[in-house]
């Protein structure tokens, strides 16, 4: 069964980027800076006209310059992702990860079409230990695991990934039925190899739901449960937790912005 892998072209392009910019990356500048940096420049004018005849009329063109300064930022930023979308895509790429993923997958596919699978299989293995979170590279691996009727092994390498097809879904029930559906065995055979820094969201999810299915006391007194529990909160903390530590530069200048504008106000009024 493994031989005729070698007659079946690649099926995954592992030349593809671990992450690509999203939609989100390249709005929240423009509410972090464009925003906000409208917010000073308007009130900056205001204090600048209200105190111009103060000391306090400064403050109001430092809070100017802070407003230019910020459209510099959203100058740059947009400036370089407009290049990056129509003349340098790969700058938003793990550019080196890229190249070498793509330059072994040159070597995999010699490999299989010579019918050497098992070396083009060590190959992978080695693109995976490289990059033990990049998911096209475990997928690909999944598939000629069970090509080669190896489901359960297959299962292992799938199992966290966040979009599995109904095959793969197959292979991953395999994967449990080969470990008595002992929800601690799969979650440590699960992370084995896997270092967690570039998971994405969705195969954090996956991988608490693994971590909430283990009961037992001696399971959860194991340092592979402390482990991912540890690995767990620090990259899903609390929503509230989470809001802070995503927007905290912004939510500090707001409330800068608000004290400040508070305070000019109220020295208006005494006027």
């Amino acid at each position: 069964m493994m031989s005729e892998i070698a007659s079946h072209p690649p099926r995954i392009d592992l030349s593809r980027p671990t992450k690509v910019p999203r939609q989100r990356d390249l709005v929240a500048p423009l509410l972090t800076h464009g925003v906000t940096g409208a917010a000073w420049a308007v009130a900056g004018f205001w204090v600048l006209q209200a105190f111009n005849t103060s000391i306090l009329g400064f403050i109001g063109a430092l809070m100017l310059l802070w407003a230019g300064f910020k459209a510099l930022i959203l100058l740059v930023i947009y400036g370089a992702a407009l290049y990056a979308l129509t003349l340098r895509q790969d700058m938003f790429r793990f550019v080196a990860e890229r190249r070498h993923i793509a330059r072994i997958n040159t070597r995999i596919t010699r490999d299989l079409e010579a019918g050497k699978v098992e070396r083009a299989m060590d190959r992978l293995h080695g693109l995976i230990s490289c990059y033990p979170d990049n998911m096209g590279l475990r997928r690909r691996l999944g598939i000629y695991l069970m090509e080669g009727g190896r489901h359960a092994e297959a299962g292992r390498f799938l199992i966290l990934h966040p979009a599995p097809t109904e095959e793969e879904r197959g292979a991953i029930r395999a994967f449990y039925h080969a470990n008595g559906d002992d929800p601690f065995q799969i979650l440590r055979k699960s992370i084995k190899g896997v270092s967690g820094a570039g998971l994405s969201k969705a195969s954090q999810r996956v991988l608490l739901q693994l971590y909430a299915q283990v009961h037992r006391d001696a399971d959860q007194r194991s340092w592979v449960y402390r482990a991912v529990g540890a690995y767990l909160h620090h990259v899903m903390p609390a929503p509230r937790v989470a809001f802070w530590r995503e927007h905290k530069d912004l939510i500090l200048e707001v409330a800068v912005f608000c004290v400040v504008v508070a305070f000019f106000f109220v020295m208006s009024r005494g006027l």
